[in-house]
């Protein structure tokens, strides 16, 4: 789903471990810069005419994820919520961590990452569980195995752990 306002801010305290207001400082900056789209949006929605094969060329050589979607493997995104305010946030054109340095660069890296994820497929995983009478007492064992990573290929820290895989 579109990164909004309340996401963005959301992961930024708890992955990036950035406050709401450097946050949103730093999302202003990169907006009037010219690296991101508007950041105060509550929509998750992106328009009907939004160009996204356009958008991803913008980060052509981030990752070959990119080249991949842009070779026919892209998705449509799922569809959001529609605030009726500003499409949701977006990287603009592409930027390196020498243009952006520290925070700007990894929020900056994370509004670009997110967006190519909502491009991605989804994750796939097979759960499995086993379980196992012993003198009248059951144990069981569940664990997962992926079999596409689909977006968590891009959005790392949602991979499943390797405590939930199955060895």
């Amino acid at each position: 789903i579109a990164l909004n306002t309340v996401e963005m801010l959301r992961t930024a305290s708890s992955g990036l471990g950035m406050s709401p207001h450097q946050t949103m400082i730093i999302a202003e900056r990169l907006y009037i810069q010219g690296y991101i789209s508007y950041p105060r949006t509550e929509t998750t929605h992106y328009p009907d005419n939004f160009d996204f094969k356009e958008a991803l060329k913008e980060l052509t050589g981030w990752s070959p994820i990119v080249k991949d979607l842009l070779t026919g493997g892209m998705q449509n995104p799922k569809k959001g919520h529609d605030a009726g305010d500003h499409p949701p946030i977006t990287p603009l054109r592409r930027a390196s961590e020498a243009e952006l340095g520290g925070d700007a660069w990894r929020l900056y890296r994370y509004v670009a990452e997110h967006f190519i994820a909502t491009l991605c497929r989804d994750c796939r995983f097979l759960m499995t569980t086993a379980s196992v009478e012993i003198n009248g007492e059951l144990f069981s064992c569940s664990g997962k195995s992926v079999l596409d990573p689909g977006y968590t290929a891009v959005l790392s820290w949602q991979t499943i752990p390797g405590d939930e895989r199955i060895p």
